[in-house]
């Protein structure tokens, strides 16, 4: 009992809860492997797909099909492991993504990896959608 206690003490009360009643808690281990290893499979699909391409097609391409996909497997792992409903999980879902894109342009406005690639990378797009793919693992994994 002592434990539980100390657990929830030690945790700031900033992060406890979350304005909408979103709580941070730690993730199952079991559940988090299996949501790690598909939410780095995406994004390192979204980063292959935009290395082998032409540096033109780079210009104009975007993860979309990786990024719709890790909305829908946020949105799943929500309901089926956080035991959400539809709606707050596409609520968490939306934001996390609103949140990642948001950080993604921001990094991308400062580093400008379509003037200065990096390396043979220079697609905004995708690099833009990876924060998104990152800020949806990151919220799936820790939000309840």
């Amino acid at each position: 009992m002592c434990c539980a206690q100390r657990s929830s003490a030690a945790q700031p009360s900033l992060l406890q809860k979350l304005p909408g009643g979103v709580a941070v808690a730690a993730p199952k281990q079991s559940v988090a492997a299996g949501q790690a290893a598909v939410f780095a499979g995406l994004g390192g699909w979204a980063l292959v797909q935009a290395v082998l391409e032409t540096p033109d097609a780079q210009a104009a391409d975007t993860a979309g099909l990786q990024v719709a996909a890790a909305v829908a497997f946020a949105v799943y792992g929500f309901r089926e492991y956080k035991k959400l409903s539809l709606g707050r999980s596409i609520g968490l879902s939306v934001g996390a993504l609103t949140a990642g894109i948001l950080l993604g342009a921001a990094l991308n406005a400062w580093l400008r990896v379509d003037i200065v690639p990096l390396g043979s990378f220079s697609s905004p797009g995708v690099f833009v959608s990876t924060f998104g793919i990152t800020a949806l693992a990151l919220a799936s994994a820790f939000l309840a």
